[in-house]
């Protein structure tokens, strides 16, 4: 992956699949931020 990139890793729930999904950016250092929406903590 190259710095900036978007990650998607779409899971499981209830027994659907692509339902849920993980959303992130590479950062180019091998950390990678997660997307979370407005309303949820951002934790370090």
């Amino acid at each position: 992956m190259a710095k900036g990139d978007q990650i998607y890793a779409y899971r499981e729930l209830l027994n659907l699949q692509g339902v849920y999904a993980h959303h992130g950016i590479d950062c180019g250092d091998g950390s990678v931020i997660h997307y979370r929406k407005p309303s949820e903590i951002v934790e370090r």
